[in-house]
């Protein structure tokens, strides 16, 4: 028998968190600035004068960027549209067209900005899968684990090789 009166609600226990969230937070971000850091050597390798041979993201972003986030015309587009549309969307400084008489230099920063910004674009999404992968591999796994899984998301070379690249392969890999 039981001392609790008869007019008492039965409790449901309340879920618990195994890991204070400051960690959780903190492995995450960190594990997310090793990712992105791994992602950002070599950004600008080849450019501008050997970039990806199939710059399909790139020609769809400058669409988007000129012609406006409105204008989607994209059903013969190779590539997803998720990279594009985020680097189209990203504030940054405006395609503009070096003046007559402008330096090399000039000419190549011009013809590089949008490249660039591409292939900063997929570093970042792709340097994402970090902090994503350590919160679902905590729903299943111990800390110890989850921080394995996260580790090998954040250096796995393949992806880090791929998000050098103005593509969507980095983001989806």
């Amino acid at each position: 028998m039981t001392d609790a009166p008869d007019n008492a609600r039965p409790t449901c226990p309340q879920p618990t968190c195994p890991h204070p969230i400051w960690r959780v937070a903190a492995l995450a971000a960190a594990l997310f600035v090793v990712s992105l850091g791994l992602r950002f050597v070599g950004i600008d390798q080849g450019l501008p004068h050997r970039g990806e041979p199939d710059t399909y993201i790139v020609q769809q972003a400058e669409a988007l960027v000129l012609d406006g986030l409105t204008d989607r015309y994209r059903a013969g587009w190779k590539y997803p549209h998720l990279v594009a549309t985020v680097v189209a969307a990203v504030p940054a400084e405006d395609i503009v067209r070096p003046p007559d008489g402008a330096s090399l230099e000039e000419h190549e920063r011009a013809a590089t900005a949008l490249h660039l910004r591409t292939r900063k674009v997929a570093a970042v999404l792709s340097a994402l899968a970090a902090p994503a992968t350590l919160l679902i591999a905590l729903r299943f796994l111990p800390l110890a684990w989850a921080a394995l899984a996260v580790l090998l998301v954040a250096a796995s070379l393949p992806a880090a090789c791929f998000s050098l690249q103005a593509r969507p392969h980095g983001p989806v890999s």
